[in-house]
């Protein structure tokens, strides 16, 4: 034995120096390494790198060891083609010594061969000889293997594949006569409910529950289908399954009215006051239909006005009542013109606060200085009054100071006259800065954040825009 790998060393040391005088670097590197692993036993690596090696460097010299590498392998019908193609391609180039051995070498390997002459009764099926496919029927000429224990596959589309275990021996022809059977294509049901968490049994066993991700895969003939769930009336139906069909399901669940009390729950849905729809598991239901519910899981499905689609799944348990304030959303429209309301109650009320204010502070300004001024022109008549008395009455008239002193008198009273008119349109500003400034800070204090308004969406209070501004409303909840 170890004569004999130290004769295979040599011959692959041989042909290393012809490799080894091409010019290629990466084809010398792979070819070495391919060395490496046959000398420790490793074929598989070695024959990846010399196959490398002689796509990298087509020389005829890595042929041979390619092929001694398959022998090595016991792959009698690998090592034949490399052989003869090292034969091939070398030509002349090829040492008279190393031809006979390589003829000698040829000679082990074909008696290694074996043949299968195989007759399929589908054309176009695939043949594979040890999980490699290898041809298709029919065959031109019989398939040569490796003696030894060969594996058999015979595939062909809408045909069931048959597999087959042959010991073959060298130099001999098996043949085989192969009948596909045209496969039975099983059918497909598919299963739909729009109730969550339903029971499926078929034939008595149960295939899984509702939602189904995938469909049921059934044989061809009649089969039993029943669906259960608490609370409902057991669903039933006889399926006619027909070969490659596909069928579809629906099942028509309906609640029972004699289920026990563990069997059924209260829901109690708090909703602001706006129209609505409601739906359960994709039935339209009236206010009373949903108040009591069968235990488990349903899908709620609510439209309310000017609210955006809201949908949960929900767990009704027995006996108990389950409370749900939904969270809701306004749609984008209503949102905006809300948003948009607040802001022009917000920005109106500052606008009256700080037009009020100015309004007051002018009008309570124009009070206190025409109050001055009135206590100035009270003195001044009272003043020019006694000149009056004194200078107008006899005995004494003094007609050169009555004249001057009557007509400054009317000049002061005129002037008191202007003071009161003012005295009253100065206090009026007032009172409408005042009143401005009150209404301004009003509306700017209660004017709702954009936090408020999506928390009206579903409290109890909505914010509802009206021509010209917006107004709060007080809602109740409703409650079923």
């Amino acid at each position: 034995m170890s004569a004999l790998i130290s004769s295979i060393a040599l011959c692959l040391l041989v042909s290393t120096a012809s490799v080894a005088s091409a010019q290629d670097h990466d084809a010398r590197a792979h070819f070495r390494r391919g060395l490496e692993h046959f000398n420790e036993g490793n074929y598989d690596a070695a024959l990846a790198e010399f196959e490398r090696a002689y796509e990298i460097d087509p020389a005829h010299q890595v042929l041979y060891n390619i092929a001694r590498v398959h022998a090595a392998q016991g792959n009698a019908v690998e090592a034949t083609a490399g052989y003869e193609r090292y034969l091939e391609e070398g030509g002349t180039q090829i040492a008279a010594d190393r031809r006979r051995e390589v003829e000698r070498a040829l000679e082990v390997q074909r008696a290694r061969i074996g043949q299968l002459d195989v007759q399929v009764s589908v054309d176009g099926a695939t043949i594979a000889v040890d999980g490699n496919d290898v041809a298709t029927s029919p065959l031109e000429a019989p398939l040569e293997v490796t003696a030894g224990t060969v594996e058999l596959e015979i595939r062909a589309a809408n045909h069931e594949a048959v597999r087959r275990t042959l010991r073959v021996a060298g130099g001999a022809v098996e043949r085989l006569v192969i009948e596909l059977v045209e496969a039975v294509r099983p059918g497909i049901l598919r299963i739909e409910s729009a109730i969550p968490d339903v029971v499926v049994e078929i034939d008595g066993e149960a295939v899984g529950h509702t939602p189904f991700d995938s469909t049921v895969t059934l044989t061809v003939g009649q089969h039993r289908l029943v669906a259960r769930r608490a609370g409902y009336r057991a669903f039933e139906r006889t399926l006619q399954i027909d070969r490659g069909s596909e069928a579809e399901v629906t099942l028509e669940m309906e609640r029972d009215e004699f289920a026990g009390e563990s069997d059924v729950g209260r829901l109690a849905l708090t909703l602001p006051d706006a129209p609505y729809q409601a739906r359960i598991d994709g039935e339209a239901v009236s206010h009373g239909a949903l108040g009591m519910l069968p235990v488990g899981r349903h899908r709620l499905e609510l439209d309310i006005e000017d609210r955006l689609p809201y949908a949960e799944v929900i767990d009704i348990r027995g006996g108990e009542t389950t409370d749900l304030s939904p969270s809701l959303e306004w749609t984008p429209s209503v949102r905006e013109d809300l948003t948009d309301g607040a802001s022009l109650r917000r920005w109106t009320g500052v606008g009256l606060t700080v037009g009020g204010v100015a309004l007051a502070g002018a009008g309570l300004s124009l009070a206190l200085w025409n109050s001055a001024e009135i206590t100035e022109t009270n003195r001044l008549i009272v003043e020019n009054n006694v000149i009056v008395n004194m200078a107008c009455r006899p005995p004494g008239i003094d007609p050169a100071v009555c004249r001057p002193a009557e007509a400054r008198s009317l000049e002061l009273n005129a002037q008191r006259d202007d003071q009161a008119v003012l005295e009253v349109v100065s206090w009026t500003v007032f009172g409408v800065g005042a009143a401005s400034t009150v209404i301004g800070l009003f509306l700017w204090l209660t004017a709702p954040s954009e936090e408020q308004i999506d928390e009206d969406a579903h409290a109890t209070i909505d914010l509802i825009p009206l021509e010209g501004g917006a107004l709060l409303t007080t809602r109740m909840p409703l409650t079923l």
